[in-house]
């Protein structure tokens, strides 16, 4: 048994390696890709952070990594993200938002002792507005008006493993539409509209030193206070996909073509098995693969406390346009709270509809804010579900 675990921790770790020298080598310098939103970051949990996201397993995973949805669903069964819009870039216009909603859900089709396998499904739509754009002739009459955006559909599957070490392999799929507002004289503007589609690939490691080790890690075995503690890796190259083009192949773009490389610690204390204190310290490391000298750092820490309120503090660093700024966050989960207040005891009574619905729902809210005035976002909230 030992030496098949060996085997299998050594078949993930080699794929982790290829797919890592790939990304190093494709890259080349041309111009910037299109559509950027698709890079954008809309989760508060991320900006708070840094933006660090690849690394992150929660219900907007599927997004920037969906080799996380397969981990997220070995312990959920759905998850639903309600639309919240950030707005960015207002100083130019409030109406420039970028706005994005999702679902999930999954299911655990093997299980046998501490070894599970889970596979998960999620759509997730995204959507950044420019706002509404008049034209004018030199007499400055009104001739009409536009609102352009760029959207993009996307489909992801994942699927986790929970045996020793937890690992995560995921695939996404979009479905690009941009219209844009066209800038010819004459008559009212109309759009110009082009459609793409693009991939994603991610993988996820985390390795729970007491499951390696296959017992409990303690600081007081007569108090019952233990420790987990686990090293995190993710791996991610989204928006491959054949070039975009407005007018026609001779004047097309690429798609931002990126990779995304994590690195994390995860540090818990619990009592009595109840989660006290928890620390999730993040680095991650993104690169361009159509241009590239650009690369990006995120690196950030996110404190949690009896599993319901957690404070973020992060800081973002672009090497080429040297763009540097500090981000901070916070957030709620609604169960861990009445976990709480409740004394720790199991909501789930069998003749408590309400006890048993609340331990089956988990209702979470969290903010983020990049301290400086940037053209990032600089405000994000969300509401998730998640059952």
């Amino acid at each position: 048994m030992r030496t098949i675990m060996k085997k299998n921790i050594i078949f993930i770790l080699l794929i982790s390696f290829i797919l890592c020298a790939t990304s190093f080598s494709n890259e080349t310098d041309i111009s910037y890709g299109a559509v950027p939103f698709l890079t954008s970051i809309n989760s508060p949990r991320a900006i708070g952070i840094g933006g660090a996201s690849s690394l992150l397993v929660d219900e907007q995973s599927p997004e920037f990594n969906p080799a996380a949805l397969g981990i997220f669903h070995l312990d959920h069964y759905g998850a639903f993200s309600i639309p919240s819009g950030t707005n960015t870039l207002e100083v130019l216009d409030d109406e420039i938002q970028l706005k994005t909603w999702n679902f999930s859900l999954g299911k655990i089709f093997y299980q046998n002792d501490n070894r599970k396998i889970s596979i998960g499904i999620s759509y997730l739509y995204k959507k950044f507005e420019y706002g509404s754009i008049v034209r004018t002739d030199p007499t400055g009459t009104i001739l009409g008006s536009v609102e352009p955006y760029d959207d993009a559909k996307q489909f992801s599957i994942g699927v986790g493993f929970d045996y020793s070490l937890k690992a995560g392999l995921g695939f996404s799929y979009k479905k690009i539409n941009s219209q844009l507002a066209d800038f010819g004289f004459g008559s009212e503007s109309g759009l110009v509209n082009t459609k793409a589609t693009a991939v994603d690939f991610g993988l996820y490691l985390e390795f729970p030193f007491h499951q390696l080790m296959g017992k409990k890690l303690y600081i007081s075995e007569s108090k019952n206070i233990s420790y987990e503690i686990a090293p995190v890796f993710s791996y991610v190259k989204a928006n491959i996909g054949d070039d975009i083009s407005y007018i026609d192949a001779a004047q097309s773009d690429p798609l931002p073509k990126i990779s995304r490389m994590g690195l994390g610690l995860k540090f818990s204390v619990f009592s009595n098995d109840q989660e006290r204190l928890s620390a999730f310290l993040v680095y991650e490391r993104e690169k361009s693969l159509v241009y590239s000298s650009s690369k990006i750092n995120r690196k950030g820490i996110e404190i949690g406390l009896f599993n319901s309120v957690y404070v973020r503090v992060g800081k973002y660093k672009d090497e080429k346009t040297t763009i540097d700024y500090k981000t901070i966050g916070y957030g709620f989960s609604l169960r861990g709270l009445i976990e709480n207040m409740s004394g720790n005891k199991k909501l789930s009574a069998k003749n408590d509809w309400i006890g048993y619905i609340l331990n089956k729902i988990d209702i979470k809210y969290d903010w983020a804010k990049v301290e400086e005035d940037t053209s990032d976002p600089l405000e994000v909230k969300y509401l998730k579900i998640t059952l």
